[in-house]
């Protein structure tokens, strides 16, 4: 009986370890989705910044060759 016992438990060790492995991981990629969603937003500000800054300068550049015709 006693090998029997001892078999259940490491089985139900290896099983524990396991599940606990599993959600480790989820947590691991929700972390990088939510990394991943942060990055994204901050990239499209900085991108909406250069953007907005290059047409500044076309349009100033188209402004000042008009003047100086």
């Amino acid at each position: 009986m006693s090998t029997l016992s001892s078999i259940s438990f490491l089985v139900g060790v290896i099983l524990l370890a396991v599940c606990l492995t599993g959600i480790m991981d989820g947590i691991a990629d929700d972390s990088e989705k939510r990394r991943q969603k942060r990055r994204e937003q901050y990239r499209r500000t900085a991108y909406a910044d250069v953007y907005r800054r290059r047409i500044m300068s076309i349009n100033r550049d188209a402004l000042w060759k008009a003047v100086n015709k």
